[in-house]
């Protein structure tokens, strides 16, 4: 057992759940692996017809390109500092949270060419926005931050300038290694008011934030923005396809059974 799974399991078992200990290599049956998955709050395909059906905006008109992503299933290309553009989903129930959230999506980042702290482009080690509620300054974001400089983050951390969010004191599974530029993977984060945050890549913890106990008040006012916060800062560029989001924090169990 690694560091981060022996912390993350110590925790658990302080609160009785012993259950949980296996979790970057969970050996459950595939009907186990079913039982107890809640269903999505929301459920976004990145297709025109799917988002108008629930309301989704373009407050910079269509910069993006809907296009085809992986197996086939509809996507949204964001194109970057110099394109720069967002989806908003309008504030509802469905993206309002009490004690924890799950975001499960497949994505695809093109390169470390972002923007910096002052809003300037940089051509390696930019952070990119995946989806924000609605700015870092009133809610959360769930960003990419590839850069090795500065573990434990690698392909997805959260942040938000509410000091319940904090990510400083995480764990790192020292064997994850950053998926390269150009390649899908699937980004599941976690996040609950009495766990912490946890970021899982392909079904595998690889970052835990203990320390971490999110509050959602300032958040459960905002919109969700896609691609981008609600203003210029920190544009992807890349593809999400597939957004999932669960008004629960799944536990690892939960996350390796997803469909």
């Amino acid at each position: 057992m690694n560091l981060l799974s022996f912390t993350y399991a110590k925790y658990f078992s302080r609160a009785k759940h012993l259950t949980l200990i296996t979790f970057l290599n969970v050996c459950v049956s595939s009907s186990g692996l079913a039982q107890g998955l809640p269903k999505p709050s929301l459920s976004i395909d990145f297709d025109p017809v799917s988002l108008e059906k629930i309301g989704a905006q373009y407050p910079d008109g269509q910069k993006f390109s809907f296009v085809e992503g992986k197996d086939g299933r509809p996507a949204v290309e964001f194109h970057g500092f110099n394109r720069s553009s967002v989806i908003k989903i309008p504030n509802s129930e469905k993206i309002q949270f009490t004690d924890g959230v799950t975001f499960d999506l497949w994505v695809k980042v093109y390169g470390d060419e972002g923007m910096d702290g002052w809003g300037n482009l940089i051509q390696s080690g930019g952070n990119m926005t995946f989806l924000a509620k609605s700015h870092g300054r009133n809610g959360f974001i769930l960003a990419s931050e590839k850069n090795e400089i500065f573990p434990p983050y690698g392909n997805g951390f959260f942040d938000s300038e509410d000091l319940t969010w904090k990510r400083r004191y995480c764990n790192k599974d020292p064997s994850f290694r950053a998926v390269e530029f150009g390649q899908w993977y699937r980004l599941t984060a976690v996040a609950s008011s009495k766990r912490g945050t946890f970021i899982f890549i392909n079904k595998n913890l690889v970052s835990s934030c203990l320390n971490a106990r999110p509050s959602f008040k300032a958040s459960n006012e905002q919109d969700l923005f896609i691609g981008r916060f609600k203003d210029k800062w920190y544009p992807l560029h890349g593809l999400i396809q597939d957004l999932r989001i669960y008004q629960v924090a799944l536990t690892p169990e939960q996350v390796a059974g997803l469909p």
